[in-house]
């Protein structure tokens, strides 16, 4: 496909790959659109185990690009020639057909190497890209041990125009584009593309279970003498599955199975399945320590994949259905994935998942469109089925007999039937809160979404408050309540206050007949399990991780000390619900995801390169006057902030005791402000001073902006009533406000020359971007942004500003003439998958050029769901060993 050279990036002074065509195929409009067709696929797609591109070049050949073309037949390129260049990421290291000549790999390093392959192959079909040529020589292994796919020159699909220029996208081809020819390398082709059929992203997971089991072998699943004797074996033949070690996990050979399913039908559909499959395997202890024999390859293998798929969970749902939990059956896990254009409501901070207590439906509110709606999964069902009636649902909740799922929605709580028809209202709830529970009486305990907790009839009335014996807790933000199972005690998680001094939410429950309050411990939506536990999400360690600890039912106290179960389940933003619920059968449902952003330099043409190696909840990030380092909040909640140094690569801790967020560069560079509990504090950038507090007040401040001299910060507070002014505290003086509307006002910027104030409101019923004067903000007021944006950033000289909308970042050209101010016409530079949200996720270098973005997670948009069936039997041996 080309000749790749080593080369030095003198401008960046940095080593690069360079990938030329060769002069042989420069007059081939199909080699030339392939060429550049591997650029744009390239530039659409930005994953650590992707190899990047830098740009693309052409231009006169010299120094070792160019030779005399008659010594290699005329495949080099003469002085002064014209030649097609990609600059691609340099990646140090083995190929994974280098590790594999040594030998087969040990099964807990190939599922390893296994799973960041499945993680990159996941990233290219999101972006609906087939990569087509997948083979261990195509996969380098960094000396860090971080896995890279490389060459995507026969790739297919992606950005409109991908599959032009006359190559028929449809008929995959290996060597030149002549009808009937074939595209990729023999061993690792799949059935269909051996044939020369239509090929998805189905013919890329064969591959990748044909390099996953050459890790494990050491040689090819499908060999021959020649071309035609390899095809012939691929479409005739079984792998031999006698020749994979001893200690394969059964799941991997299962997954094997699924992935080398000759029909395109029947094999697995998604690779981020065998990711899961693959962490699962690494995780678990269970492994199969009997080989299987020649003579019984077949059956094991489709006896495997029976167990692995849908088979397995029916009969697991089937032997669950009676309630109680059977520890004689096996721990079942299976991933479901979404339909098509179909993703879980984020919108809220909602929960949107429930099981029934018997563990045979799930209930879940999805979007498509933008339109929230309740669907039910039977878990011996392939297919989910809407809910007539449920748009704009939240919340849901079965009731003890799992014939009815209540909801929120247009301002009250409903009930459904699992039965069909329509939904049938309970009462009002006009303020959604977080969540609500169904007791075997009848009653209905929900969080009316201020203080307190409500209960009313399921079949209707007017809901009461839910009091007890301390009238201070009834006032306190409580939400996420739980019945246990005899409707005697309910679990609730309290609002920060209980545990100050980490502000977080904390756990409690309530005895129904004495009105008495028992304190837990710091926590949020604990659930109950009839093995004796109480599950729910950790707050303050890993992001999304879920705890377990023991409880006793009768005497409502903890039992032992609690211990990790989970980590990276998806949690919605801004502190919202961890994405997981448990059944009364032992049963276990949650979408995997987590806040695993990355930093990355984003050029004006959005080409990216990743700052640090670093996966972490990356959010409100400022560069230092110099453009050398970088003070970023980092959640999971409570926030901490750090400093990155980016030459060095290396990071301090500046502000880690608490919630902390919101840093502010001093302008010489020496200090950070930032939140810290609601207050604002200010610390020396090499942490070697202690945190000096700067304000305090009786509602949260949030620093963003210094002017040039160092007198005045800006800063925005919280009200009450859910809106943010803009105020400016002057050094050594009292704090004044600055812009103070019936609107929200923030994410205020202060020019480089002090004259002037950015900032984004809503007072148009959208966010808008403008720039008013300063200090003297009354003087006038100019918008900006045209079509909604908010996160203003002054280019250093002032000459423009950038902002985001949706996910782009636009540029402003900024004329400014004495008093007057100026803004043209916005342009788009670039977007991406980069995280958007209302907060400050970006800043620009100060050369003008380049910007720091946040990189959202790949899996920030939860559309799988994994289940697990007698979870409460992992969790009893979890126990026993802790």
């Amino acid at each position: 496909m080309g000749e790749v050279y080593r080369a030095r990036d003198t401008k960046l002074g940095r080593d690069v790959a360079i990938k030329i065509l060769p002069r042989a195929f420069t007059t081939d409009p199909d080699r030339l659109a392939r060429f550049e067709r591997e650029a744009r696929v390239l530039a659409s797609l930005n994953h650590p185990n992707i190899g990047a591109i830098y740009g693309v070049e052409e231009g006169p050949a010299a120094g070792p690009a160019a030779f005399d073309a008659a010594q290699a037949g005329d495949a080099g390129h003469h002085v002064g020639e014209q030649v097609r260049a990609l600059v691609l990421e340099l990646v140090e290291g083995e190929t994974l057909a280098d590790r594999v000549r040594r030998g087969p790999v040990p099964v807990r390093e190939a599922l390893a190497i296994a799973g960041q392959i499945a993680d990159a192959l996941d990233a290219a079909h999101e972006r609906g890209i087939v990569h087509r040529d997948l083979k261990p020589a195509n996969i380098k292994i960094t000396p860090a041990g971080v896995v890279k796919v490389l060459d995507f020159g026969l790739a297919k699909g992606g950005a409109a125009g991908m599959d032009e220029a006359g190559l028929a996208s449809d008929s995959p081809t290996i060597g030149g584009t002549r009808e009937g020819t074939i595209l990729g390398t023999a061993p690792y082709m799949s059935p269909e593309q051996a044939r020369g059929q239509a090929v998805d992203k189905r013919t890329d997971i064969w591959a990748f279970g044909c390099v996953l089991y050459e890790m494990l072998t050491g040689h090819v699943a499908f060999g021959g003498a020649t071309v035609s004797d390899t095809i012939a074996t691929i479409l005739e033949r079984e792998p031999d599955c006698a020749a994979l070690p001893g200690n394969v996990p059964q799941a991997v050979r299962g997954l094997l199975h699924r992935c080398l399913e000759k029909d395109a039908k029947r094999r697995l559909r998604d690779i981020g399945d065998a990711r899961v499959e693959l962490d699962d395997s690494r995780a678990s202890d269970a492994v199969s320590t009997a080989p299987a024999t020649r003579g019984t390859r077949r059956r094991t293998l489709s006896w495997l994949g029976a167990a692995a798929g849908l088979a397995g969970v029916v009969a697991a749902v089937w032997a669950f259905s009676t309630n109680a939990v059977d520890r004689s059956f096996p721990i079942t896990r299976t991933t479901m994935t979404l339909p098509a254009n179909r993703e879980l409501d984020t919108v809220g901070g909602a929960a949107p998942l429930a099981l029934s207590p018997d563990g045979r439906r799930l209930a879940y509110v999805a979007r498509r469109d933008g339109r929230a709606e309740l669907y039910l999964r039977e878990l011996d069902a392939f297919e989910p089925k809407p809910m007539t009636g449920t748009e704009g649902a939240a919340y849901p909740f079965f009731s003890p007999d799992g014939q009815w799922v209540a909801f929120f929605a247009d301002g009250k709580l409903k009930r459904a039937s699992v039965l069909g028809g329509a939904p049938v209202p309970i009462c009002d709830a006009p303020v959604v809160g977080r969540g609500g529970t169904w007791a075997p009486d009848g009653t209905i305990v929900f969080d009316p979404g201020d203080s307190g907790l409500m209960r009313v009839a399921a079949t209707g009335g007017s809901p009461e408050p839910l009091t007890s014996q301390d009238a201070s807790m009834d006032a306190r933000n409580l939400s996420w309540p739980q019945f246990l199972p005899d409707g005697r005690a309910l679990l609730a998680t309290v609002g920060p206050g209980l545990f100050a001094e980490e502000g977080q939410d904390a756990l409690a429950v309530l005895t129904l007949d004495t009105g008495q309050w028992h304190m837990l411990g710091p926590g949020s939506q604990a659930q109950y399990l009839p093995s004796g536990h109480l599950v729910y999400h950790a707050l303050g360690v890993r992001e999304g991780e879920l705890h377990v600890v023991g409880f006793d039912a009768r005497q409502l106290a903890l039992r032992g000390a609690p211990f990790s179960v989970l980590d990276s389940v998806f949690r919605a933003r801004g502190g919202g619900a961890a994405y997981f619920a448990v059944a009364q059968s032992g049963a276990l449902v949650y979408a995997p995801g987590g806040l695993a952003h990355t930093l990355v330099r984003v050029d004006r043409n959005g080409r990216r390169t990743p700052l640090s190696d670093d996966r972490r909840g990356f959010r409100l990030l400022r560069l230092s006057p110099d453009g050398r380092q970088l003070a970023v909040t980092i959640d999971p909640r409570p926030s901490q902030i750090w400093i990155y140094d980016i030459a060095r690569g290396s990071r301090i801790p500046l502000a880690t005791d608490g919630h902390n967020m919101s840093p502010a560069w001093t302008p010489d560079g020496k200090r950070v402000a930032y939140q810290s509990r609601g207050d604002i504090f200010w610390r020396t950038a090499d942490a070697s001073s202690a945190a000096e507090r700067l304000l305090a007040r009786d509602r949260p401040q949030y620093p963003a902006s210094w002017s040039p001299d160092g007198r005045f910060l800006a800063f925005h507070d919280d009200h009450a009533t859910n809106r943010t002014d803009i105020w400016i505290l002057e050094r050594d003086g009292d704090p004044r406000p600055l812009i103070a509307t019936p609107a929200s006002e923030l994410n205020e910027k202060l020019s480089p020359d002090g004259r002037w104030i950015a900032f984004s409101s809503d007072e148009s019923g959208r966010s808008e971007v403008y720039v008013r004067p300063f200090p003297n903000v009354d003087a006038g007021k100019w918008t900006v942004s045209t079509a909604g944006g908010h996160s203003p950033v002054w280019s250093p000289d002032g000459r423009e500003l950038f902002y985001m909308s949706r996910a782009a970042l636009m540029a402003v050209s900024v004329d400014i003439r004495g008093s007057s101010f100026v803004a043209g016409t916005p342009a788009r530079l670039f977007d991406g998958p980069f995280d958007t949200t209302q907060n400050a996720n970006y800043d620009i270098f100060p050369d003008g050029m380049t910007f720091v973005m946040v990189e959202a997670d790949p899996d920030a948009r939860p559309t799988r769901l994994q289940v697990i069936v007698n979870w409460s039997e992992e969790l009893s041996q979890l126990a026993s060993a802790n």
